[in-house]
């Protein structure tokens, strides 16, 4: 990992974030994949370099925010291409962990996963601050209209109410909605084009810079 490659950050606290965009902790996640899987990675760092890094849950788009102005020095689970138009550089891990994004769709839809060709000209819920590699072509081609929402709560709430067709939820985060409102707000997930991204940290290189 880059990281280990900083001898003279040694001994330091680095101030970390991670996204939370839900109404429960990341750390209350189905099986906590995530989670656990970022922090297992920011301990092994901490371990072999004497980095130590205290880590904090925001909303993304507030994660963002305060990695570029340097509020943070490091953002957890982010994959390059979200963050290749922005104007702050950074340096990235290798992957630590895997995001799979999928399409929900609302009840009595039917089970069987519908092709996202079906969905052409429909408005996609989506969280404020996150990218989906798999759908941006779509999204600018305006063959699929995207919604922003604050929250997954808020975005689950458009879709009982059909102001979207579906939404985008992480692999975990669906399989934890599904549970906690069995026969609700969201029937079966829909992989589409599995969107896997391969996610680790970046390092702000502006806080790598002396006074």
């Amino acid at each position: 990992m880059l990281l280990l490659c900083l001898p003279a950050l040694a001994e330091t606290t680095l101030r970390a974030g991670v996204a939370n965009d839900s109404g429960e902790s990341l750390r209350t996640t189905v099986d906590g994949g995530l989670a656990l899987a970022y922090r297992d990675a920011l301990a092994l760092i901490a371990q072999q370099s004497g980095i130590r890094f205290q880590l904090d849950y925001y909303p993304s788009q507030r994660l963002e925010q305060l990695f570029q102005v340097g509020k943070l020095d490091v953002e957890v689970g982010v994959h390059p291409s979200w963050r290749a138009l922005s104007p702050v550089a950074g340096f990235y891990t290798q992957p630590v962990a895997d995001e799979e994004f999928v399409l929900c769709l609302p009840p009595g839809k039917g089970k069987r996963p519908a092709p996202l060709s079906s969905l052409k000209g429909g408005t996609i819920g989506t969280l404020l601050g996150q990218r989906y590699p798999s759908l941006e072509a779509a999204f600018g081609s305006r063959k699929l209209l995207r919604d922003g929402s604050a929250n997954e709560d808020e975005m689950l709430d458009k879709l009982r109410q059909g102001r979207v067709q579906a939404v985008v939820l992480e692999r975990r985060r669906a399989q934890y909605w599904s549970r906690r409102d069995e026969g609700g707000a969201v029937c079966r997930a829909n992989r589409w084009a599995a969107c896997r991204c391969r996610c680790g940290c970046t390092r702000n290189t502006a806080s790598c810079c002396p006074g």
